[in-house]
């Protein structure tokens, strides 16, 4: 079977047969069976959701001290 690949928005998918394979530019990614498009998309899906955490974790850390409790600022009502 020909290799067939998408690059988009530092996401990489590459499909051989039924093997996808899905990277980012970090240097992270994950295997799954897609048999058929639907199947792609799902798991493409689910791999880009899971480096969206993890990416809005690591900005969130640079905003925030570690020391810092996480509550709810004051806000007057008025």
């Amino acid at each position: 079977m020909t290799e067939k690949q998408s690059d988009e928005y530092g996401f990489m998918a590459t499909l051989d047969g039924t093997r996808l394979v899905v990277t980012d530019s970090d240097g992270g990614g994950d295997r799954f069976d897609a048999y058929t498009r639907s199947e792609a998309v799902d798991a493409i899906e689910r791999y880009i959701e899971r480096c969206a955490h993890m990416f809005a974790d690591q900005m969130a850390d640079d905003l925030f001290d570690e020391d810092m409790e996480e509550e709810t600022p004051d806000v007057p009502h008025g």
